[in-house]
């Protein structure tokens, strides 16, 4: 959070199409990226929805923003006029880190595993990625949507983890580098143990940064971990969801309902249907991958079925992921 001249402090986000493709990846990637500089939320945020309005007027175009919020002043930039502020706001080191972070985003949607991206020094193979990085920031700016990668990393990645299962990432520190697609993809190649370890890290680690817990909070907490050390909840292969399976689907339904109530729907998203990321999210892709179970559902108004077209790929929405990805929360 910057201090202005005046005293009062601004607020910096930059607000994204959140679609089940790549979109939210990039997001992902650029918080990841930009040193706290920058927020970044969903262009469905009510808060971003009333910012959008007052800064740039009733129905403002569905596009990529940028939004400096102090005290009572809302600022907005749209299109080739976010990249003087951004800049500005960055600086060089953090600008470029975004940048990768895009450009690595464009090279994971095309190759053949999700490595984590070396570190090092800037050689040969990260100046191609900040290039790279460039195109696609260009391209959000110029044009306002993602490039078409965007709506391929889900396929691509499913096809690198049922044919490389062994290189998948095991560990949860590992596990959540990835980009949003692959962890789904592999998510589903994992065994039922190597699944319960990470919701059992994700909840350790809550646990550790959220000294101040209610009663009701920590009893959702340990009666989910009482249902990881159920081996019949994991048992069924990844293609039969919970609701096929009357005596899991109650007593997940149960935890669902009170964790919801006790940590509020979008804590309970991140904690309970969803591995290393904290925000649902809502798709605006064009025949996206479904997003959301009617049966296990975390949206903030409701999973509609089929809505977008979605298509169902796969088992991992829901409780533990553990249900039919078979509605999306939003649709235009």
């Amino acid at each position: 959070m910057e201090q202005t001249m005046a005293g009062e402090h601004a607020r910096w986000i930059v607000a994204f199409d959140a679609s089940c493709g790549t979109c939210r990846e990039i997001s992902d990637a650029v918080r990841t990226a930009c040193d706290g500089r920058l927020e970044v939320l969903p262009l469905t945020d009510p808060q971003v929805q009333q910012w959008r309005v007052r800064a740039l007027g009733p129905e403002p175009d569905w596009t990529p923003t940028l939004l400096k919020v102090a005290d009572e002043e809302v600022r907005a930039w749209t299109g080739p006029a976010m990249g003087v502020p951004l800049a500005r706001r960055l600086g060089a080191r953090s600008g470029a880190r975004v940048l990768v972070a895009l450009g690595t985003l464009r090279r994971r949607a095309k190759a053949r595993s999700p490595e984590a991206v070396e570190r090092a020094g800037m050689g040969r193979a990260r100046f191609l990625r900040l290039g790279a990085g460039l195109a696609v920031a260009g391209g959000i700016v110029a044009t306002g949507r993602s490039p078409a990668f965007a709506h391929q990393a889900a396929e691509r990645a499913r096809t690198w983890a049922q044919k490389h299962p062994e290189q998948i990432p095991r560990t949860y520190a590992e596990f959540i580098r990835c980009p949003a697609a692959f962890r789904n993809a592999a998510y589903q190649q994992l065994s039922p143990a190597e699944r319960a370890d990470l919701w059992r890290e994700q909840w350790r680690r809550y646990r550790a940064i959220h000294g101040d817990l209610t009663a009701d909070q920590i009893r959702v907490l340990d009666e989910s971990l009482a249902i990881l050390d159920d081996a019949s909840v994991f048992a069924a292969p990844s293609t039969a969801p919970a609701s096929e399976r009357p005596a899991v689907h109650e007593r997940l339904e149960e935890l669902r309902i009170s964790a919801i109530r006790s940590f509020g729907r979008d804590d309970a998203h991140g904690l309970f249907a969803s591995i290393g990321s904290q925000e649902p999210s809502a798709s605006r892709a064009a025949a996206p991958d479904c997003e959301c179970s009617t049966v296990s559902d975390f949206c903030v108004v409701r999973c509609v079925y089929k809505s977008c077209n979605c298509l169902e790929p796969i088992v991992g929405c829901g409780w533990l992921l553990l249900y039919k990805c078979n509605g999306m929360c939003t649709c235009p």
